[in-house]
């Protein structure tokens, strides 16, 4: 019985382990993190609009939506090694081709979201400043290193 378990234990554990670095190879969990990381900072993004707006009555979630941001600033940069592209994610090669002006990109992205982070409690003028900023440096970036919506 006991080695029947142990047997059981190092096939799901070597099944776990091939899985895993088959997923790290492959870049798919790169790719589905730095998905999950845009699609928050998306969300904090339309909250801060939404409050800025006075759509919602949440004045006072606005500097945890903006100090989210500056914290995911930080990240963007690690969130595109090399090969993790692909028909499967939105990132176009010149990520990687332009790396220079990708980098200039993301840390305007950084700057702007640091900003942000920094307006947090300010007036929904001042929100409002620092989103048409921060909106910019999205653009910026979305309109040459990622694949557009169809």
């Amino acid at each position: 019985m006991q080695t029947r378990i142990t047997l059981t234990a190092t096939i799901a554990l070597a099944g776990f382990l091939l899985g895993t670095q088959a997923g790290a190879d492959g870049h798919g969990d790169t790719a589905n993190y730095r998905s999950a990381v845009m699609s928050a900072m998306a969300g904090h993004i339309s909250s801060i609009s939404a409050i800025a707006r006075g759509r919602v009555p949440f004045e006072s979630h606005a500097s945890g939506h903006a100090t989210a941001l500056g914290a995911t600033a930080d990240m963007i940069g690690d969130l595109f090694p090399e090969g993790s592209g692909g028909d499967d994610t939105d990132a176009l090669d010149s990520i990687w081709e332009d790396a220079e002006g990708f980098a200039a990109a993301v840390a305007a992205y950084e700057d702007a979201a640091r900003a942000m982070a920094e307006a947090g409690g300010a007036d929904s003028q001042g929100l409002m400043r620092a989103m048409a900023n921060l909106g910019r440096t999205c653009s910026g970036c979305h309109d040459n290193y990622r694949r557009p919506d169809e």
